[in-house]
């Protein structure tokens, strides 16, 4: 079994796993300096992180299994041994 990345959600607080049956990944943008990311919009293409100022590249994104918000955060990783 793979690592498991838990995932919190800044919006409403829910602590989510990357191997929730229920988990949806949307293209988004991250900056490499930072970490900030956002969904990905056409108008994004090329343009700098409004918090640092950093290059942004695209991601995929976790969205929030309750909230459906991308406005979320590592919070984790469990590892599993076998």
């Amino acid at each position: 079994m793979p690592e498991q990345i838990i995932y919190m959600c800044k919006d409403c607080g829910n602590y989510f796993r990357s191997t929730d049956s229920n988990l949806v990944y949307v293209e988004g943008l991250k900056c490499i300096n930072c970490g900030q990311s956002i969904r990905k919009k056409e108008e994004d293409q090329g343009k700098k992180c409004d918090k640092c100022g950093g290059q942004i590249k695209d991601c995929l994104m976790p969205i929030c299994t309750k909230c459906k918000s991308s406005n979320v955060k590592v919070g984790g990783s469990i590892s599993s041994f076998g």
